[in-house]
């Protein structure tokens, strides 16, 4: 009878190791798979930053990720890199309990170039503005960056601009950013003379090339403008 036990005993504990070592499995086997997922959600979030798009186009305009946008291209940078430096920046200033940082996307006309007899180009300046402003009434207190500040002709393709870092001044009715740079730029008109701020115009079948003088070109920047 003892040996009988003794047999019936050893029977029921392998039994049981058996049915622990099958339990310890399939933990681990859950726990890959978690482990396997997790790696792969991981990797999806990890390309998807990665992936993000540069193109401002994508973005609704007036936004922190258009402003991003335009500052990455402008930079040559990633999406995420340029983000990662906006955030060391934004870290450094200081701001009151009432106020917030704000983005806007600009684009106005800025006055015309003319040879001073008759012919004019309209001119209009463009770029993505960080702004502080009050949350209380949303008064702008100051512009703290812009990003791809540029001169362009709304009615003239192609043209380039060279110009200086933006001015910026605190006026009575708002901010005023201004630039200084010449143009140059073809117009399909053989016609047009040299004069007033047409430093040099060269004809050539139809068209003339014009490049202008320097001159200083200025919008006002104020809460009108951001967009709701």
């Amino acid at each position: 009878m003892k040996r009988r036990s003794i047999k019936y005993i050893g029977l029921v504990l392998l039994c049981v190791a058996g049915y622990m070592f099958m339990a310890a499995c399939g933990q681990d086997k859950e726990s890959a798979v978690r482990n396997d997922e997790g790696s792969v959600l991981s990797g999806e979030t990890e390309a998807k930053d990665v992936e993000k798009s540069t193109d401002p186009a994508d973005y609704e305009i007036g936004t922190r990720d258009h402003y991003l946008a335009v500052w990455a291209q402008e930079k040559g940078l990633s999406y995420v890199e340029a983000e990662s430096q906006e955030r060391l920046e934004t870290d450094k200033i200081a701001l009151s309990e009432e106020e917030a940082i704000g983005y806007a996307t600009v684009d106005k006309e800025c006055g015309s170039v003319s040879n001073g007899s008759g012919c004019n180009v309209k001119t209009a300046f463009s770029a993505d503005i960080r702004y502080i402003y009050r949350k209380p009434d949303g008064e702008i207190t100051a512009i703290d960056n812009l990003a791809d500040a540029k001169i362009y002709l709304p009615e003239v393709p192609g043209a380039t601009a060279q110009i200086s870092d933006p001015n910026i001044y605190q006026e009575e009715r708002g901010f005023r950013i201004s630039v200084t740079g010449t143009l140059s730029f073809t117009l399909e008109n053989a016609d047009v003379t040299q004069g007033g701020e047409f430093s040099s115009v060269e004809t050539s079948r139809n068209q003339s090339n014009v490049i202008t003088t320097a001159k200083t070109f200025a919008i006002l920047f104020q809460q009108s403008d951001i967009q709701k």
